[in-house]
């Protein structure tokens, strides 16, 4: 059978110049420019060299814009075509989702090619504790403790699922260590708490519950392989804000500022990123540069509450409190749930010696918390410096029914003698 000619001349100059498309079609319609740009070029460098690195560029550039299905087939094809898959078998998991029975058939597959790597047993583990199998998850979290004492991770879900075994023992013993590595933990907190009250440790589980309402939350946790694959790919507004406030974190200013800087490239009037180029220069030293991004956030969107209380923070410090006062009042009527705020405004009072003002914060704090051991204590340490003993005493007896462990008990101590 003869060809048509046009079809016929086609396929011979395919394949004189060597330009079959290989890259599969990738739909990046209403997405940003330079995430088409990236996509569009990793497609390209697909095209002229097939193989596992180019496969792989192109699955990073899509898991990193949140085109999960198409990433999870190009790190399929890059696995195929090398003698070391383990990365892309680790990233195919990844972009398969927390609900694909496929993701831990791949986690195990990486395994497989590298044994006992503690990254992928954490993984595991966390898939195993997401499908209720608890006594798998604990394998999984102690094995990948063991090949790597500092991952915290591993440790509080080693406690968490011991704790669901009712192992409390061991659940104690893995959620200290967790909590030695991460003291604010309050996932860690909350399982000692259970742990301590379930074999009639009645007082440090009030303390660890107290902490736990004091710590944060940790959802994530560091992964050195989706952070270099996926994260320094980003080039979207989101990914460049994970990218910059890691690098904040980390101290990194001039990091941070590229990413900013390329966001407000893409968004001049994100009053999110004025507000973490403000946090940058503030970080740097630089508080009044910080004062006037603060005040360009806040022009962008008065309501936005970090600027609010960020200006604030940094405005009192230079003797304008009556300001920052107007300023967390604000913040204060935009989030009224938040005790934080209430916080922040009996700090401000403080700094201005107005006692009655810190006293009338810590009352509203304390009707937001009424369960907080430690917003009585402090309560009853205002109503003391105010000389208002019994009132001070009623507070740190409340404190202490709250929290037996409380430093109200030795305060209480001292007044009652």
């Amino acid at each position: 059978m003869r060809l048509p000619r046009r079809r016929y001349l086609a396929l011979v100059v395919t394949g004189l110049c060597g330009c079959a498309t290989v890259a599969p079609e990738i739909d990046t319609r209403g997405m940003e420019p330079p995430v088409r740009e990236l996509i569009a070029e990793r497609r390209a460098a697909l095209n002229a060299a097939p193989g596992a690195d180019t496969w792989g560029a192109l699955g990073d550039a899509l898991l990193a814009h949140d085109l999960d299905a198409d990433a999870a087939g190009c790190y399929a094809r890059a696995a195929e075509l090398t003698d070391d898959p383990f990365e892309w078998l680790y990233l195919q998991a990844l972009a398969s989702g927390r609900g694909s029975p496929e993701t831990e058939a791949l986690l195990r597959r990486a395994l497989e090619e590298r044994p006992d790597h503690a990254l992928v047993e954490l993984r595991l583990g966390l898939w195993s504790q997401t499908t209720v199998r608890d006594e798998e998850a604990a394998d999984w979290f102690e094995r990948a403790a063991s090949h790597d004492p500092e991952l915290q991770r591993a440790l509080r879900g080693l406690g968490q699922s011991r704790l669901a075994l009712e192992q409390h023992q061991g659940a104690i013993e893995a959620l200290e260590r967790a909590l030695v590595l991460d003291s604010r933990d309050a996932a860690a907190w909350s399982a000692l708490a259970q742990a301590y009250a379930a074999i009639g440790m009645h007082a440090p589980a009030r303390e660890a519950a107290r902490r736990a309402r004091r710590g944060a939350e940790r959802p994530g946790f560091e992964d050195p392989i989706r952070l270099s694959h996926v994260v320094q790919t980003g080039v979207s507004a989101a990914r460049r804000f994970e990218r910059a406030q890691h690098a904040l974190g980390a101290g990194d200013t001039a990091e941070a500022r590229v990413q900013v800087e390329a966001i407000l490239a893409l968004r001049p009037d994100d009053p999110d990123a004025h507000f973490l180029l403000a946090s940058i220069e503030a970080a740097e030293g630089n508080e009044a540069v910080a004062l006037g991004r603060f005040e360009l956030a806040l022009e962008l969107d008065p309501d936005h509450v970090r600027a609010l209380l960020a200006w604030a923070d940094l405005a009192q410090r230079s003797g304008r409190v009556g300001e920052a006062r107007d300023r967390i009042e604000h913040a204060h009527a935009v989030t009224p749930a938040d005790p934080t705020i209430l916080l922040a405004l009996a700090e401000n009072r403080r700094r201005a010696n107005d006692l009655p003002g810190v006293l009338e914060a810590y009352l509203r704090v304390v009707e937001r918390l009424p369960d907080s051991a430690d917003a009585r204590y402090n309560l009853g340490v205002i109503y003391e410096r105010m000389g208002k003993t019994q009132l001070a005493i009623e507070a740190y007896r409340d404190s202490v029914a709250l929290d037996p462990a409380s430093p109200a008990a030795g305060e209480l101590g001292r007044l009652e003698r």
